[in-house]
């Protein structure tokens, strides 16, 4: 794949919450299953959290407490992901549902449900599935010969595999949205990834807490929380544009 020329950091960043109504800087994060949501749960000393909901678009002043709702909003995400997930399965192909089960330990599926990030739960050697082989395909040399414990990407449009190197993911990691790049931290940066394995690019190198990085529903922009390098500050959560 060519590298892509839309990725290239910017200087802009929105915040959309901070610490005048909760410490928000310390908070546990999950995000809706549709990427637009995020849910943030602030535990107090008294052992006590306050969850609240937060929309992605905008400053959530004041941010929508949740908590006394929690238990149904996350059974309904959770429904609605597992539904999504268990559709998916449904819809490939019997070859290719024999090879996840066997194969597969799924990590994630990307946004467009049509590749799967996964690590060989066994060694093996990939049958092909769609015979004769697809023309006008991604050039990049795929990897059918897996090895047990190593992370791949598999393309089931186009029934090819490829590794990813496994290093990459010992930190937070997640799709970006637009189901052709991997985001992840290492280092202390975060870099965009092809799905492919290839251009590895480094998006931002600046200060960040980095269990707390998340793409953006249109792919546009990563949230981060950061105090922007002022240590006299608790962060909070930004967004930085990519175009």
């Amino acid at each position: 794949m060519k590298s892509n020329p839309l990725l290239t950091l910017q200087g802009s960043s929105t915040q959309i919450v901070d610490d005048s109504f909760d410490f928000f800087s310390t908070s546990a994060i999950s995000w809706s299953p549709d990427g637009k949501d995020i849910i943030a749960t602030v535990s107090a000393a008294n052992s006590f959290s306050t969850t609240y909901l937060l929309d992605t678009d905008r400053v959530n002043s004041p941010p929508f407490n949740i908590t006394s709702t929690l238990p149904s909003v996350d059974a309904t995400w959770t429904r609605i992901k597992n539904t999504k997930q268990k559709a998916v399965l449904d819809s490939l192909p019997r070859p290719v549902r024999q090879i996840i089960g066997v194969d597969f330990k799924i990590l994630s599926f990307s946004p467009d449900q049509n590749k799967i990030l996964y690590e060989a739960s066994r060694s093996a050697s990939l049958p092909i599935v769609i015979k004769p082989r697809l023309i006008g395909v991604n050039s990049t040399p795929e990897v059918r010969s897996i090895e047990e414990g190593q992370i791949y990407v598999y393309d089931v449009k186009e029934d090819r595999n490829y590794k990813m190197d496994s290093s990459n993911f010992n930190g937070s990691y997640s799709w970006f949205t637009d189901s052709k790049h991997i985001i992840f931290v290492k280092n202390k940066e975060i870099h965009i990834v092809d799905y492919d394995g290839l251009n590895d690019t480094v998006v931002y190198a600046g200060p960040f807490v980095e269990n707390y990085v998340f793409p953006w529903a249109d792919a546009t922009r990563i949230v981060i929380l950061t105090s922007l390098g002022n240590l006299n500050i608790s962060p909070n959560l930004y967004t930085i544009s990519l175009k």
